[in-house]
């Protein structure tokens, strides 16, 4: 269901309101109770409504429940992803200054060690380039975490905007659930 049927039927809702509430309160003359006629509801449309107004809450109940677990899934895996990057550039610093180490080992050492040292200097720059794309999974994490939060902010603003008090549909619910109460 879209917002035009539900503008719509919300406005059919209201013409009828007036109309009934215009002609009420006439004086009546003195008829015989068999021609005395109750104002006509409609009855089905207050139905419609509800049973629209149900589908549209369990549609928006069922997105937002998405779009929470996506949210709580996508930062259950950036938390994952971030401990096992930090874990992996603490080891590569923990290589990297090993390696340091092991550097100055060899300058001192001689030259069949100055072999050893250039490996090394291999290994290390291959770490910084790991932990660089690391550090961009990273971002990117971060950066689809937030988007979620955002959606899901935006689901539950629209949410309440939709139906909440002052909405133009809050009325109509409120009614309905006095009415539904008062049976």
């Amino acid at each position: 269901m879209d917002q035009v049927e539900i503008d719509t039927l919300m406005r059919r809702f209201f013409e009828q309101s007036r109309g009934e509430i215009a002609e009420a309160p006439r004086p009546v003359e003195a008829v015989p109770p068999a021609r005395v006629s109750r104002p006509r509801r409609d009855f089905e449309m207050a139905t419609e409504l509800l049973q629209r107004a149900a589908q549209a809450f369990d549609v928006l109940v069922k997105r937002c429940q998405r779009l929470e677990r996506d949210l709580d899934e996508a930062g259950e895996r950036a938390s994952v992803q971030l401990a096992a990057q930090d874990d992996t550039i603490e080891q590569w610093k923990r290589l990297g200054a090993g390696l340091k180490a092991q550097l100055e080992t060899s300058e001192r050492a001689a030259a069949d060690f100055k072999a050893r040292c250039e490996a090394a200097e291999v290994r290390a720059a291959r770490a910084e380039q790991r932990t660089a794309a690391l550090e961009q999974a990273s971002s990117q994490a971060a950066s689809q975490a937030a988007l979620a939060e955002e959606l899901s902010t935006k689901l539950h603003d629209s949410v309440v905007m939709a139906f909440g008090v002052g909405s133009r549909a809050h009325p109509v619910l409120e009614a309905v659930a006095t009415q539904a109460a008062a049976e």
